[in-house]
C-alpha cells in the first residue's frame, strides 16, 4: 500500500522560491505528519488541537502519550456538538515527548519527482506551500532537472513521515543542495527559456538599433548598440524582482531591490548596469568570469561575422558580452563557480540560490517591460536568397 503520496498535473508559479512547491489545500488536509512535542513547538501544537474544535485548517487529528503506534483520535466537531472543554483538556495535557499528528503545513518537506528517474536530481526535496488550487505548482526555473514542461506533465510528491527523514532530506536531497549537476558539474537549476531570452535582450549589443530612443517607453540604444533605460523604466523593471533571504537574522523574508545602480550612460542606465546591480544586491561583488559565449559576433552594421562574443565580468560588473545560456543557463555555469569559490560550498550555494531567483525574475521582467516584436520583413525571404 502506498501512503502519504500525491500525484497531479504541474503548472508554473514564478512567485514561488526555487525550493518550494505549491500543494493543493485538499492534499494538505488529508495527509498528515506526526510531530513530536517539544518546548519550542508546544504552543503551536496546542493551537492545532484547538483548531480541531473550530474545524479550521491546520488542525491536529490524533495524539499519543507514547509512540506512534499508540495513537488516540482527536474527536471531530463537525456540527459544534462537542464542548470546548474536551479540546482544552487535551491541549493542556500536551507535554514534550508526546506526538501530535497534524495536517501538512507550509515548510513541511515533500520529495518531488517525475518518472523516469534518470539521474540523482530526478527526485528532490522541496518545502511545501499550501495553495487553493487543484494541481501542483512550481517555479519554472526547476523544470530542468526533471525534464518537465507544462503540457500536461504529472509529478509525484512523497511526504516524509519522521523528523529524522525530514532532516536527512533537507541535508542531502534538498534542491539547494543539488543545484550543481552530479554528473557534469554545471548548473542544473538556472535560467531557462523566457528567463534566458530576457537577459539576452537586456545585455545584447544590437548595432542595427544604434542611437534609437523612444521617450514613450523610456528605452533606447547607445551609439554602440547597448540597450539603456530611464529611471522610471528601471524602477518598473526592478519592481517585480525579488528573492528569499537564505541566511542571517532575516532568513525566510523577501529581499526586494530598494536601490538603483549608478547611471552609466549620462542620466540613463544600460542593460549591463541593470544586470550587474544584482551582484550588489546579494553582496557578491567578488564575481568575476571570462568565457566565450554562444552569441555570434557582428560588424558595425549588425551583420553576423565569424566568431563568438567574449563575455567579461569583473568584480561584479558586466563589461562586455551578452548574458545567455552559456553564461547562466542550463548546463552553463560560467558565473556560478565564483559564488562557491569565495563563500565555500554551503554558503556559496545559499547565495547562488538567491541570485538565481533574482536573475530569473529579472529576465521575466525584461519581457514585460522591454519585450520584442517581429514583423513580416523579419520572416520574409530576402531578395538575395
Amino acid at each position: 500500500i502506498v501512503q502519504n503520496v500525491s500525484r497531479s498535473v504541474i503548472s508554473p508559479d514564478p512567485n514561488l522560491a526555487i525550493d518550494q512547491i505549491g500543494i493543493p489545500l485538499g492534499v494538505c488536509e488529508k495527509i498528515t505528519f506526526p510531530e513530536p512535542v517539544t518546548k519550542d513547538n508546544l504552543k503551536e501544537l496546542q493551537g492545532y488541537v484547538m483548531n480541531r474544535y473550530e474545524n479550521e485548517y491546520p488542525m491536529a487529528l490524533k495524539y499519543s502519550y507514547g509512540t506512534i503506534d499508540d495513537m488516540k483520535n482527536l474527536p471531530p466537531n463537525h456540527r459544534g456538538h462537542r464542548d470546548i472543554e474536551v479540546y482544552e483538556k487535551i491541549a493542556n495535557s500536551l507535554e514534550p515527548g508526546m506526538i501530535v499528528v497534524r495536517q501538512l503545513i507550509a515548510g513541511d518537506i515533500g520529495l518531488f519527482g517525475r518518472a523516469p528517474h534518470l539521474h540523482r536530481q530526478s527526485e528532490l526535496a522541496f518545502r511545501i506551500v499550501p495553495i487553493d488550487d487543484k494541481g501542483f505548482t512550481m517555479n519554472p526555473t526547476v523544470c530542468i532537472p526533471f525534464n518537465a514542461d507544462y503540457d500536461g506533465d504529472q509529478m509525484n510528491v512523497q511526504f516524509v513521515q519522521t523528523v529524522e527523514a525530514r532532516d536527512e532530506a533537507k541535508k542531502r536531497m534538498h534542491l539547494t543542495k543539488n543545484i550543481i549537476h552530479a554528473r557534469y558539474g554545471a548548473l542544473t537549476v538556472a535560467t531557462d527559456q523566457d528567463q534566458t531570452s530576457g537577459l539576452y535582450l537586456l545585455t545584447h549589443t544590437n548595432m542595427r538599433r544604434v542611437n534609437e530612443w523612444n521617450p514613450s517607453t523610456g528605452v533606447g540604444f547607445t551609439d554602440f548598440g547597448i540597450p539603456y533605460v530611464d529611471k522610471n523604466k528601471l524602477i518598473h523593471i526592478y519592481s517585480t524582482v525579488f528573492s528569499e533571504i537564505r541566511s542571517g537574522p532575516n532568513k525566510g523574508q523577501k529581499r526586494t531591490i530598494e536601490t538603483l545602480p549608478a547611471p552609466d550612460y549620462g542620466e540613463y542606465y544600460t542593460g549591463r548596469a541593470v544586470f550587474s546591480h544584482l551582484f550588489d544586491v546579494v553582496d557578491a561583488n567578488y564575481v568575476s568570469a571570462t568565457f566565450t559565449g554562444n552569441t555570434p559576433k557582428t560588424d558595425q552594421n549588425g551583420d553576423i561575422i565569424e566568431g563568438k562574443e567574449r563575455v567579461l565580468i569583473e568584480n561584479g560588473v558586466l563589461l562586455n558580452g551578452t548574458i545567455e545560456k552559456d553564461a547562466f543557463g542550463e548546463g552553463g555555469s560560467s558565473i556560478a563557480p565564483s559564488f562557491i569559490y569565495h563563500e565555500g560550498y554551503e554558503k556559496g550555494t545559499e547565495k547562488l540560490c538567491e541570485y538565481i531567483e533574482l536573475v530569473t525574475r529579472l529576465g521575466l521582467s525584461i519581457h514585460i517591460n522591454l519585450g520584442y516584436s517581429i514583423g513580416i520583413a523579419d520572416v520574409g525571404v530576402s531578395t538575395s536568397l
